[in-house]
């Protein structure tokens, strides 16, 4: 996990639906990830350059939570 930090971006760790930090691409790195011992969950994490979490949900995935999440750490959106 560490090396995804090198270029400075954040983390999402994301259930499977990018779509939510694509307008983020320049600053955020999405990683699918899927827990184990969970499977029937869709949780998702924002991970900051220095490796803390700053947000995770643990229940049903919300992109527009995500978004709000993304928007409050990171800026506005990335501009096409």
């Amino acid at each position: 996990m560490a090396t995804r930090f090198r270029d400075g971006r954040a983390v999402v760790l994301d259930p499977g639906t990018a779509s939510a930090a694509a307008e983020w691409g320049s600053r955020v790195e999405v990683v699918t990830a899927r827990p184990l011992a969970f499977p029937d969950r869709r949780p998702a994490a924002l991970v900051r350059p220095d490796g803390y979490v700053v947000w995770a949900s643990v229940g049903e995935f919300d992109e527009g939570e995500l978004r709000s999440v993304l928007e409050r750490w990171l800026g506005p959106a990335d501009r096409s």
